[in-house]
């Protein structure tokens, strides 16, 4: 079972944007991956797929990249763990994308963030209006 996370959007933007902050400064200016990641802030579902159960969360997302996601949630999700994302569009569609877990780590109490790899990769154009890049990627 995984667990949604129940913020208010000030929260989140709060969080996501300390993220950020926390990114940049580490960030020696070279893309460590060879995708750009691209501000994505949308409330989105994630179905976590365990054998022949799913159970779905609702997530907050912080950025995109062709091979990736990350995302704020509940609880802690083992990397390795499949999961199918749908992905919000700026006309509000959903288009499913297969995943796996490649990192998790604690923010803040009871506040994780999750890294996805997509199977496949997807042109990010689909979902992101506005290129705000943050360099480097998922």
């Amino acid at each position: 079972m995984v667990e949604s996370i129940e913020l208010s959007e000030a929260q989140a933007a709060e969080i996501l944007d300390e993220l950020d902050r926390q990114g940049q400064a580490a960030r020696t200016g070279i893309q460590r991956r060879g995708a750009v990641r691209l501000t994505y802030r949308y409330r989105v579902f994630v179905a976590v797929v365990e054998g022949d159960l799913r159970s779905t969360a609702r997530v907050q997302t912080r950025n995109l990249s062709r091979n990736g996601l990350a995302f704020i949630t509940g609880d802690a999700w083992d990397p390795g763990t499949q999961c199918i994302v749908f992905l919000a569009t700026p006309g509000n569609e959903a288009d499913r994308v297969d995943a796996t877990v490649v990192r998790c780590r604690q923010v803040r109490d009871r506040v994780h963030e999750i890294g996805v790899r997509f199977d496949a990769m997807i042109d990010t154009a689909r979902f992101v209006r506005e290129r705000k890049a943050e360099h480097g990627a998922v």
